[in-house]
């Protein structure tokens, strides 16, 4: 599996849910997951979204360098208003 990366170097992360607030439950999951397993490289992650996940309705995609800056651009979009996190 490869992940996505743009020529800047940073990776893409792509979640899709049925609904902006699965959506939001997905990342939250995804940065508890990535807490939790600090050995596993986040492109293996990146590239496991893509290879494994079914598309859905509501969609989001982040770019990101590393664990920090993934966290900071999720926080983002859900500061932003982007998802629906509550």
């Amino acid at each position: 599996m490869n992940a996505p990366v743009f020529p800047d170097g940073t990776v893409g992360f792509a979640l899709s849910a049925d609904s902006e607030e699965l959506l939001a439950h997905g990342a939250r999951d995804l940065l508890r997951y990535l807490d939790a397993h600090a050995g596993v490289a986040i492109e293996d992650v990146a590239a496991a979204l893509v290879a494994v996940r079914e598309t859905r309705r509501h969609r989001a995609l982040v770019r990101a360098r590393d664990r920090a800056g993934l966290r900071a651009a999720w926080y983002f979009g859900y500061s932003a208003g982007r998802l629906g996190w509550r």
